[in-house]
């Protein structure tokens, strides 16, 4: 699991060098609203 952790603090060029757990936990707190 520590790997996949590592991993998504990585920011990738192709989420706008956002890590893959920001992109994650935006979308999250963007259901909230619906």
């Amino acid at each position: 699991a520590s790997v996949a952790i590592r991993r998504n603090k990585i920011p990738r060029k192709s989420l706008n060098y956002k890590t893959p757990l920001e992109v994650f936990l935006e979308n999250v707190s963007g259901l909230n609203y619906f």
